[in-house]
């Protein structure tokens, strides 16, 4: 067997990795060749088909496992990040009851991690590039209003309800 898959094997079952599993499916489709070429196809006729669904039972309880690892560390991560906030909480309420400014925790703390900070400008900087392409479009519609509205005065376009959109531009 390969270095890999003895390792795996070695391994409490709650460590399995899906990749695990897929190593131990490999070695055991060599040792499936190597049985093949030996006796032939027939003597694994029966056994095949049973191991390739071991396999894929392993499989989905070690996804399964990996998915409630998961979800315990997120569990983790929401809890510390509560307690967090709270503490916050707890310290701008104390300062507010020693007569401190409302606006500020702690003078040579900072109140947001840089990479909040970093987050909050790309939200701005996607804000403002949304905002940049719709006033583009509004301008485009706007300039299809100046072309159609004369021409339906002068009678040569139609009044009919999909110019309202159009219509409601002229007011903007």
């Amino acid at each position: 067997m390969e270095t890999g898959v003895v390792s795996a094997l070695d391994r409490p079952a709650a460590e399995l990795t899906v990749m695990d599993v897929y190593d131990i499916a490999a070695v055991l489709g060599q040792e499936f060749e190597r049985i093949i070429d030996r006796f032939g196809c027939e003597s694994l006729v029966g056994v095949v088909p049973k191991v390739v669904r071991v396999l894929e039972l392993l499989e989905a309880l070690v996804s399964r496992g990996a998915t409630g690892q998961e979800a315990e560390e997120l569990r983790r991560e929401l809890d510390r990040l509560r307690q967090e906030r709270s503490d916050r909480y707890e310290q701008e309420r104390k300062h507010q009851e020693c007569g401190g400014d409302s606006g500020f925790l702690d003078s040579d703390k900072p109140r947001f991690t840089l990479q909040e900070l970093r987050d909050v400008l790309q939200e701005k900087n996607e804000l403002k590039a949304q905002v940049f392409m719709l006033q583009e479009e509004l301008a485009y519609y706007k300039r299809i209003f100046t072309a159609i509205m004369p021409m339906v005065a002068a009678g040569l376009l139609a009044d009919d309800p999909t110019l309202l959109p159009i219509r409601r531009l002229s007011f903007v």
